[in-house]
Order: C-alpha cells, then sequence, then structure tokens
C-alpha cells in the first residue's frame, strides 16, 4: 500500500487529491477485502472508511473540481476488478494470465491524478516509479 509521503509526490503537494487517493485506496482494498472474504474489520473501521469515502466523492475540493474525469475511470477500474476476478477462475490461461494486469486498471486513478496535478511528464513520472505497485502478491 502506498502511503501519504507518496500520494503528496503523486499529486505534487495538492493536500486534498493526496487525502483523495489515500481514501480511495482504503476503499478499493475493503472492497477486495469483502469480496475475498478477509479477516472482518472492526465494524468501527469499517463505517470509517465508508464514511471517509462518502466524504470524499461529496465534499472532497479535488473531487468536486475533476469528477468528471475521475469518476469514469473509477467505474472503469471497478469493471476490470470484476472481470478479472472471474477471469481469475477461468480455464482459460490466458485470462487466468491477463487477470492479474486487468485487475490492476484502478491504479489508473492514482496516473490519472498525478496527470491533473502536474501534467504528462510527471504523470509519466509517476507511472515509471509506482506501476510495480499493481502486481499481485
Amino acid at each position: 500500500m502506498m502511503t501519504f509521503k507518496e500520494f503528496m509526490e503523486v499529486t505534487k503537494g495538492n493536500v486534498p487529491a493526496a487525502e483523495f487517493l489515500q481514501t480511495f485506496q482504503a476503499k478499493a482494498h475493503l472492497l477486495d477485502d469483502v469480496v475475498d472474504h478477509a479477516p472482518a474489520r472492526r465494524d468501527r473501521d469499517h463505517v470509517r472508511i465508508e464514511m471517509d469515502w462518502l466524504l470524499a466523492l461529496t465534499e472532497n475540493t479535488f473531487v468536486q473540481s475533476y469528477k468528471q474525469q475521475l469518476v469514469p475511470v473509477i467505474v472503469l477500474g471497478m469493471n476490470a476488478w470484476l472481470d478479472a476476478n472471474q477471469w481469475q477462475l477461468s480455464v482459460d490461461e490466458r485470462k487466468r494470465t491477463a487477470a492479474d494486469v486487468v485487475k490492476g486498471f484502478y491504479h489508473e486513478v492514482l496516473y490519472l491524478t498525478a496527470l491533473i496535478c502536474g501534467g504528462f511528464d510527471h504523470m509519466r513520472a509517476m507511472s515509471e516509479k509506482y506501476r510495480a505497485y499493481d502486481f499481485e502478491d
């Protein structure tokens, strides 16, 4: 998982953008834990993540300014994540192999945020630096 300091690097110091990324990461991991039937979180922790996500979507100034760009990428990432979960169970070896790559599509939100905050060259630098986070262990 990425740290807030790393999110600050990705966002070139844009605090609301970094807070959004941190909240997005927590929400994505929570969703993955629920689907994978990981050990349950405390109710308080689960609700905290949900509340943070709700507030990020409705009150975060970065999200409000760029929601027309961010939401479609989030939706496509969720769709790809569902496909990857199905592909991991496929008898088709190509789908099982590709599942890990497809599952990481939601990380494109990070690179889109880098583009918004720092332009093309910054996005490329962050992609080259952090793309390895997309690999499943």
